[in-house]
């Protein structure tokens, strides 16, 4: 019984703290919502490649008018492209990319 209940509990959690399918997190002590699957290209700012995560986001943050950036969807370790947004725009399906928003 107390296996369900913490089942239960682990599932409205889970729940409860997604908001419109954006994920909150934390990266070098800025809030971020993540939204997965889904690209805005309109804002588009600059590509910067070999990028991990947090450099990333580095970036964005030291780029005056950076809102967010996109970057392909693995560990935050791995280097991969990181492209910087002005705004969110409008987004289009990319199954293998995740955006990061302040």
């Amino acid at each position: 019984m107390e296996e369900i209940l913490l089942l239960i509990l682990v599932v409205f959690l889970f729940m409860t703290t997604r908001k419109s399918g954006f994920v909150d997190t934390e990266i070098l002590g800025q809030n971020w919502q993540v939204l997965q699957g889904l690209d805005f290209s309109d804002g588009a700012m600059k590509n910067i490649i070999h990028q991990t995560r947090p450099q990333c986001a580095q970036q964005c943050m030291a780029t005056p008018g950076c809102v967010g950036f996109s970057r392909p969807a693995m560990s935050p370790d791995v280097l991969g492209l990181c492209s910087l947004k002005s705004q969110r725009g409008s987004s289009k399906p990319s199954p293998d990319t995740e955006t990061y928003f302040l």
